[in-house]
């Protein structure tokens, strides 16, 4: 039945005019259009049911509704669903009448009779999705109050006869307040039953899953039990060569840092190892019981938390040395302020002497610095000590 639902859809909305617009005709051709006329209560409720009606039809419409357990959802299940909702136009008010237009401004309060089960469906469907443990849908008292065994909200609609009186039209304002909640608690309500029923499948495969994972742990004890003694030392021995590759690895990278970077990893570097090596002990005893099977945990925690340390360290590398070089940089750029502020304090007839001697320095400045890492971070140091002698080179002579 589900799969019938887009012809459904297409003739539900050709129901309709405008989605919120709806003609009827007028049996009382002489008789004058009013906000309250019985045809005008008729056509409102019509309104309703049938946005209520294609807004549900087009929620299980959905390709994704379709592939899950309310597929067997049809029309027939949505329009009995709705006839059972009391639809009532109440306390009618006549908001704005004009000689120069047939068009009627109105106001009234809507009623909803919801039967208690229809509420206590869309209740349970709603806390299985979880959406809300309230004791009403939240999504329907955001638009509705409750008065008494009604929820109510106040409407705006207008009323016209066409210009030959024949037909009387209907135009809801704020459809979406009115409907949208209506259409949600109708789906709601609709769903629980297959929810229900695909919650009691769920449970079922999760107790025949549980039982067979149980299943599979016995036999997984089982083999664990029928080890040999012999075939725990070889992975034992096993486990040794991982690990000492997983470390010949992580030296391999350690080694290739500059060593501002080590000396910026190291602190981290020691509570890692520190770490590793509790938490690796801790769990191996928790793990097993016999000498190499603690030692196999062991072993095999170790390579588990030296291999992430080392992605650790891979992906942090770039942003490390980074901030390294940001800090050498603003180093260097202090040290030549500090230089340059000196230079420029010099005496004239001092600067006059030194100032030959301090560009010569100056200009073999980086030959002498040129050798170091391929990041500069060497370079950029010795630049920095060159720098402060300078610089306390040049002070001396305002001293003297």
């Amino acid at each position: 039945m589900g799969k019938n639902l887009s012809a459904l859809a297409l003739a539900s909305m050709l129901i309709l005019s405008g989605c919120d617009r709806l003609g009827i005709s007028n049996p009382f051709v002489e008789k004058e259009v009013s906000c309250g006329s019985e045809e005008a209560k008729e056509i409102l409720v019509k309104l309703i049911r049938d946005n209520v009606e294609g807004e549900t039809v087009k929620t299980f419409d959905d390709d994704a509704f379709k592939e899950q357990a309310f597929a067997d959802i049809g029309i027939s299940h949505i329009r009995s669903m709705i006839e059972r909702l009391g639809i009532t136009i109440d306390e009618i008010r006549t908001a704005e009448k004009t000689d120069t237009s047939s068009k009627l401004k109105c106001e009234a309060t809507l009623k909803l009779e919801v039967p208690e089960d229809v509420v206590g469906y869309a209740v349970a469907a709603n806390r299985t999705v979880g959406n809300s443990y309230k004791k009403t849908p939240d999504f329907f008292e955001r638009y509705y109050r409750k008065e008494g065994a009604y929820y109510v909200k106040t409407i705006s609609y207008s009323v016209q006869p066409t210009d030959d009186k024949r037909k009387i039209f209907a135009e809801l304002n704020q459809t979406y307040e009115v409907i949208r909640p209506v259409s949600e608690l109708v789906s709601m309500a609709l769903i629980k039953e297959p929810l229900d029923k695909a919650k009691k499948m769920n449970e079922e495969l999760e107790a025949a899953e549980a039982a067979a994972q149980e299943a599979r742990e016995a036999e997984e004890a089982a083999a664990q039990e029928a080890l040999s003694q012999e075939q725990e030392t070889a992975r034992v021995s096993e486990w040794e060569e991982r690990y000492k590759l997983s470390r010949s690895e992580f030296e391999q990278f350690w080694t290739g840092l500059p060593q501002t970077v080590q000396n910026k990893l190291q602190a981290s570097q020691k509570t890692w190892k520190s770490g590793m090596d509790k938490i690796c002990a801790s769990k191996a005893k928790a793990e097993s019981e016999t000498p190499n099977g603690i030692k196999i945990s062991e072993l095999a925690c170790k390579t588990a938390e030296t291999e992430a340390r080392l992605e650790e360290l891979h992906n942090r590398k770039k942003a490390v040395i980074d901030e390294i070089i940001r800090e050498a940089d603003k180093k260097e750029r202090t040290a030549k302020a500090a230089l340059d502020g000196a230079v420029q304090a010099l005496p004239a007839d001092i600067a006059e002497t030194v100032m030959p001697e301090y560009r010569n320095w100056q200009n073999g400045l980086n030959a002498k610095c040129a050798g170091g890492d391929e990041y500069g971070l060497a370079q950029s140091d010795c630049r920095t000590k060159e720098i402060n002698a300078k610089t306390k080179e040049i002070q001396g002579y305002l001293i003297n």
